[in-house]
């Protein structure tokens, strides 16, 4: 093999590494100059010195299967580059172009959602939580200053807390938030709604570079009612509500129930089933509904549904009961 990188020809130079004998202690340690051209007080370089940086310079270029060429001043750059290619590492432009994936908050037992605080006058977001964003990049709510994770409200007012990354939705350099910021919007502000759009409405729901974490709303005291919401790659909710129908007359009985959801988007894939039971007297067939599913309503908020059965109008019921079943994802 060729001799790499010397000392090669120079004199006393030996082809097996001597034992090194230095003493490392905790703390670094610095090279010190001579105070003056005629002190000998510097640190004295020693072989074993130039024997670690040497073997380290070559594990390198032989590690990364660099072509050995004592000329070639580009060896140690060849293999910091060969290494660098091999990680195959993700950028956050690339992420952001091709990982679709939603935020993620992910403290334990929070089901997706930031912790908040509120107060008259303001709500205070904790520093607890971490928000994955892209699936690659985690975001540390403890790295943002407690006046970054504080937002002052005003009375009978409706706001978005959201998290944005760097450069999303908002004129701010990357390089001033490398975590993105926390932001209180205003559903009145034309900048933020300029359709003037119902608060519930999709055009709000999280998307892959910018989180919905909280639904605020004030009363005429300035006094804040926060709803978080869950951030999470994706959202699922089964759920069964049940209880006693409501007899409407004519035979037809109604069970009704609502689900809360509290979720950064809007549900995409609902199903809604259910039935209602009852021991009717006399005996009857059915009319001409039997469990039909109605006034279903779905929201990021909250999602509601009515079943209803009609039997023969002269039938009267000793017993009931009913049931809905509520399959959410998004």
């Amino acid at each position: 093999m060729t001799d790499l990188l010397g000392p090669a020809s120079a004199i006393n130079a030996v082809t097996t590494r001597p034992s090194d004998t230095r003493v490392f202690g905790e703390n670094d340690t610095w090279f010190k100059p001579c105070t003056s051209p005629s002190q000998q007080d510097g640190t004295r370089i020693t072989a074993n010195f130039l024997n670690g940086i040497l073997a380290q310079i070559r594990r390198a270029i032989v590690g990364m299967g660099v072509d050995i060429d004592n000329a070639d001043d580009d060896m140690l750059l060849k293999a910091i580059q060969a290494a660098t290619s091999d990680i195959d590492a993700v950028t956050k432009s690339d992420a952001r172009a091709n990982l679709l994936l939603f935020p993620e908050v992910i403290t334990p037992g929070a089901g997706g959602r930031v912790s908040i605080t509120s107060s008259a006058g303001q709500v205070v977001v904790g520093a607890i939580d971490v928000i994955i964003w892209r699936g690659v990049f985690r975001i540390d709510l403890s790295t943002f200053t407690a006046g970054s994770r504080t937002f002052a409200t005003s009375a009978s007012k409706t706001y978005h807390l959201r998290w944005h990354a760097s450069g999303t939705g908002l004129a701010t350099p990357a390089a001033s938030f490398p975590n993105g910021r926390l932001v209180l919007r205003d559903l009145a502000d034309a900048g933020y709604n300029p359709a003037t759009l119902a608060e519930s409405h999709a055009f709000f729901d999280s998307t892959y570079d910018d989180a919905l974490l909280a639904h605020v709303a004030t009363n005429p005291s300035n006094i804040p009612t926060v709803t978080a919401l869950a951030n999470l790659n994706r959202l699922f909710l089964t759920a069964r509500k049940s209880g006693l129908p409501a007899n409407l007359g004519l035979g037809t009985l109604a069970y009704t129930a609502t689900q809360d959801v509290n979720w950064s988007r809007t549900p995409q894939m609902q199903v809604v089933t259910g039935a209602v039971q009852a021991d009717a007297s006399p005996a009857a067939g059915m009319d001409h509904i039997a469990n039909a599913i109605d006034q279903i309503s779905v929201s990021r908020y909250v999602a509601s549904g009515r079943v209803r059965t009609d039997w023969r109008s002269d039938a009267t019921f000793a017993s009931s009961s009913g049931y809905l079943d509520f399959n959410l994802a998004a």
